[in-house]
């Protein structure tokens, strides 16, 4: 795993949420809660 300098510092996932296919989707039934559904989670 990269540190956040090591790719390119303000990294926040929440910018690639999905609603469809594999990814992060955000819970249904928590706030500021995401999970990641797919076959694997690619690693940056």
């Amino acid at each position: 795993m990269q540190t956040e300098e090591e790719v390119g510092g303000d990294t926040d996932l929440k910018d690639d949420v999905t609603d469809t296919g594999a990814g992060l989707y955000k819970d249904e039934y928590e706030d500021n809660r995401y999970v990641y559904k797919g076959k694997k989670p690619i690693i940056m």
